[in-house]
């Protein structure tokens, strides 16, 4: 069994503690989802745009990993082949005008790409373009989401209530994740003992 309620740590209302119920050695887990997406909201095309041309246009033997190979090649197969479309739409035909169904055809064309554009590059990658680019416009969407995270894993490490605490990412979640504690390490690193790693050194008195 497991129990949810609202948790004040952030200062939020999208925040919640899921715990689950007591093992036999009288241990409890709590969940918390920090959650961050909302900093994010209203990525344009022209931002996606850069981060793909970033892609598109870096060393394929140096700075793409060979697992990424094919989807690089891929990426730049669906940019080729929406640059053809695009230039066969405005070409003039041998004959004069393009037949009905040719016109129709490109025009629906360009409706999937649009549809792809804001569904898929904007809708679903819009956050990575925005995080992963220290872009001016990306900075104080960059250190909002790193701050969030760090507030929240200092406040659950100085609470003194858990005896371990694992930060799980998935996707640009584990980007994420990653800055927060190398970030909050930095702040704590000279704190910490040596003997015990998971606790946090009495100050003297």
């Amino acid at each position: 069994a497991a129990w949810a309620k609202p948790d004040d740590r952030l200062r939020s209302y999208e925040l919640r503690r899921i715990t689950t119920e007591r093992d036999r050695d009288d241990n409890y887990t709590d969940f918390f989802e920090y959650y961050w997406a909302h900093q994010t909201v209203g990525t344009t095309w022209e931002q996606v745009r850069i981060w793909l041309f970033d892609l598109l246009w870096r060393n394929p033997f140096r700075r793409v990993p060979k697992r990424l190979f094919r989807v690089w090649v891929l990426l730049w197969i669906a940019t080729l082949t929406a640059i053809g479309f695009a230039v066969l739409g405005v070409l003039p035909g041998d004959d004069g005008p393009k037949p009905v169904w040719l016109t129709l055809m490109l025009w629906a064309m360009g409706l999937g790409v649009s549809a792809f554009v804001s569904t898929v590059l904007i809708g679903r990658f819009g956050d990575v373009a925005r995080y992963v680019q220290a872009k001016p416009g990306n900075i104080e969407i960059r250190h909002e989401v790193r701050e969030g995270g760090i507030e929240l894993l200092r406040s659950l490490s100085e609470s003194g209530e858990y005896d371990r605490i694992v930060v799980v990412g998935h996707s640009l979640g584990s980007i994420v994740a990653y800055d927060v504690l190398s970030h909050y390490f930095v702040t704590v690193h000279d704190k910490l003992d040596s003997s015990t790693p998971a606790k946090m050194k009495q100050p003297e008195r």
